[in-house]
């Protein structure tokens, strides 16, 4: 949180941040349970959604990135993650174009 805090700051930007913990989410993922996991935290975020329809929703891991998409699919409500933002800065920094 802080490095997010950080970062904002450094842009001149003031942001309201409220994590969450997804719990029993984590032992999932260690045990490799990777379907489990990533349909628990797409149920998780739905209900975020539902209760706070006026908020921007991010995922704070890249593990996280394909229960953001399938939520999006479902939802149409995208969700931001880190695999858009590293893509973008990869593109930015190494000028890659791509497709």
């Amino acid at each position: 949180m802080e490095q997010l805090k950080s970062f904002a700051d450094r842009q001149n930007k003031s942001i309201h941040v409220e994590p969450y913990l997804l719990e029993n989410t984590f032992e999932l993922i260690m045990q490799n349970r990777k379907e489990e996991y990533t349909e628990r935290v797409a149920s998780k975020l739905k209900q975020i959604i539902d209760e706070h329809p006026d908020k921007r929703i991010c995922t704070a891991q890249l593990s996280m990135v394909s229960a953001a998409e399938n939520t999006y699919t479902e939802t149409g409500i995208q969700i931001g993650n880190h695999s858009k933002s590293l893509a973008d800065y990869l593109e930015r920094t190494l000028r890659l174009h791509c497709k």
